[in-house]
């Protein structure tokens, strides 16, 4: 037997081992496409079934702090006793919208004192001085109020970046969601959206090292 007689035999071989493994995981003596089997083996669809990872639990976003819809709330409650807003149409549809807003100190009314610093965008650039019940993005689409996280990541790009990969924002919950569910701030939980930068903190002394650092008086001394 030549060289090419053996190799071309081994060929032969090893193509139909091939073919029986393909058989035996046949339904019914046909190809399962649906079990990752063709007749050109195991796909990676098959292999990735194989090989499925653990039912992942949901992330969750925490309501705003406000509730949800928006308005501003009164002394009123409704039948089950949750206080009732005002929706701020209410107000703003017979009030002419101000693009040069860009504070809330010489207001009289509504909105009295309200610090206003977020670089140099006026109350119109994320408020909907369409809609006052609504958002507005950069490019002017209207976007409901629980949709901040959306209008917070336009501008705010290795934020919302770093929010995305977990390394920035706080939760609670399960880091591994093969374990247990997570539930996720937004960014208004910690941040004042007219004044956002975040307060200044000094950190805590670390813990003392008691085999490092020499004992104080009076310890056998």
């Amino acid at each position: 037997m030549g060289q090419s007689t053996f190799i071309s035999n081994r060929a032969n071989r090893v193509a139909a081992f091939a073919v029986a493994i393909g058989l035996s995981a046949c339904q019914g003596g046909h190809l399962d496409p649906a079990a990752g089997i063709t007749a050109a083996g195991i796909t990676a669809a098959g292999a990735t079934a194989a090989g499925a990872t653990a039912k992942r639990h949901p992330v969750r976003y925490r309501p705003r702090p406000s509730g949800v819809g928006s308005g501003i709330a009164t002394d009123l409650v409704d039948h089950n006793g949750a206080p009732i807003k005002a929706p701020c149409g209410s107000c703003h549809a017979g009030k002419a919208p101000s693009t040069r807003r860009r504070s809330g100190e010489t207001l009289k009314i509504f909105h009295s004192g309200l610090r206003m610093k977020h670089g140099t965008l006026s109350c119109l650039t994320c408020h909907n001085g369409n809609n006052y019940d609504t958002l507005r993005l950069a490019d002017d689409t209207e976007v409901q109020f629980d949709a901040l996280m959306t209008l917070c990541g336009q501008c705010h790009g290795p934020q919302k970046r770093d929010y995305d990969h977990g390394s920035h924002g706080g939760m609670t919950g399960f880091w591994d969601l093969t374990k247990g569910p997570r539930v996720r701030n937004q960014c208004v939980h910690c941040h004042d959206p007219h004044a956002p930068a975040y307060v200044g903190m000094v950190p805590a002394a670390g813990p003392r090292d008691r085999f490092l650092q020499p004992a104080r008086p009076g310890h056998g001394h």
